[in-house]
């Protein structure tokens, strides 16, 4: 029985640090998406800008 419960411990561990890594990829992504996003609002904001001052 001790076996037993070893193996669904050490099952457990690697279900909740697969856990961890999918939220660590979804949290980059993430953060990657805003920054893109940001990079090319500022580029629209620069594009306006210059635009203005022609």
């Amino acid at each position: 029985m001790s076996t037993l419960n070893t193996f669904s411990e050490k099952e457990r561990d690697y279900h909740r640090y697969q856990s961890r890594q999918e939220a660590l990829r979804v949290q980059r992504a993430v953060a990657q998406e805003f920054e893109e996003r940001r990079a090319a609002e500022q580029v629209a904001l620069q594009a306006v800008e210059a635009e203005r001052q022609a």
